[in-house]
């Protein structure tokens, strides 16, 4: 049996079935859609003030709300620009953070802020780079790029999931688009997942196709034309590729086929789980029951619980992203039979060394 609690996008989907909530979600997003380009123009005119860093920004975003894959591909530049001598910071929102939420929040070497105060992906960002690299988690941009810069040394900036952030001025803008849910077949929210039109594209530096793995090459050629209508950007690609099992509790790492021909149960609440679940099937692990929950979801005691009741002996499978949002307790209510998919950005080498060759071109200051 699947237990599958309806998400936010799932209600959305019920009501547009209905003449009229599909009337009022497409109006909202007229709305939506005239606020956000008024609020461009007010930037690009210069009535709403844009702030500049000591150091180079780059910017890592997409058209969307989510499920493109941005923190494989920020871990990804971080440990490209590691092996090139050059230290990088990442400067994020923090989504979902509890407290302080208005402060600057360090996570760095030495630093252990409570997860309260970090959101989800900060906290996977800096535990896969192995806190190399500070995550400044702030509303405030500027606020937190001039304490990495000054405070930390950091060579330059990546901003995670700024590409409507207009308050701070970027060098490079990394959009990214998910080829298995690209823009073509969206509408902007509330109707759509959009947050703003494919027209701003005609921003972007660079477009990198995420999740190509998961479509066919005409699905990806036919996308290269549709962004090719907005942007003269150059289009690389890429596809999410499973690395190993990580057992939580010992933080041991297992081959990726260490799982196969096995019984496992999936457990996810992130924006794209069918993804997540399309690795796990493809690696061969029979999956026996599916636990979804929206992105961002904060596990309680009582869901951690039933997953384990339900999955009886079988281990459970799961995310970073969703690992960094367990109670702390987790090992009492799950036991120890829970393991994380390691997943990895990958390119080619001509698209990684095009979108290297990219970075190297800012003037960073040592």
């Amino acid at each position: 049996m699947t237990q599958k609690p309806e998400t936010p996008e799932e209600r959305r989907n019920k009501l547009r079935k209905k003449w009229y909530g599909k009337a009022v979600l497409f109006s909202a997003s007229l709305l939506y859609g005239a606020g956000a380009s008024l609020r461009e123009k007010l930037y690009k005119s210069g009535k709403l003030k844009t702030e500049k860093l000591d150091i180079p920004v780059i910017c890592v975003g997409n058209l969307s709300t989510g499920g493109t894959g941005k923190t494989p591909a920020i871990i990804t530049l971080c440990t490209m620009l590691l092996q090139e001598g050059i230290k990088p910071a990442v400067l994020t929102r923090g989504y979902n953070r509890k407290k302080n939420r208005n402060s600057v929040t360090v996570i760095a070497e030495g630093d252990n802020p409570p997860k309260e105060e970090c959101g989800d992906e900060p906290l996977m960002i800096a535990r896969e780079l192995g806190h190399k690299v500070p995550v400044l988690i702030s509303p405030n941009r500027y606020a937190s790029g001039t304490v990495a810069a000054f405070q930390y040394g950091a060579d330059l900036a990546i901003m995670d999931d700024g590409f409507q952030h207009f308050q701070l001025k970027r060098d490079i803008n990394i959009v990214l688009v998910n080829a298995a849910q690209p823009f073509t077949k969206d509408h902007l929210l509330p109707y759509g997942n959009l947050r703003e039109t494919p027209k701003g594209l005609e921003r972007a530096t660079v477009v990198l196709l995420t999740h190509c793995e998961l479509v066919d090459r005409k699905e990806i050629d036919n996308l290269r034309e549709a962004v090719r209508e907005y942007t003269y950007a150059p289009v690389l690609e890429s596809s999410h590729k499973p690395m190993s099992f990580l057992k939580a509790d010992t933080e041991e790492d297992y081959d990726i086929g260490f799982f196969n021909g096995r019984d496992a149960v999936a457990l996810s609440g992130i924006g794209n789980p069918e993804s997540f679940e399309g690795n796990l099937t493809q690696l061969g692990i029979n999956i026996r029951q599916t636990w979804r929950y929206p992105d961002h979801h904060n596990y309680t005691e009582d869901e951690l619980m039933s997953a384990r009741n339900a999955a009886g002996k079988a281990p459970i499978i799961t995310t970073f992203k969703d690992f960094s949002r367990f109670p702390e307790n987790w090992k009492e209510l799950m036991g120890t039979d829970v393991y994380l998919l390691k997943i990895a950005l990958d390119m080619d080498d001509t698209d990684r060394k095009s979108i290297l060759r990219l970075m190297l071109t800012l003037k960073i200051k040592k």
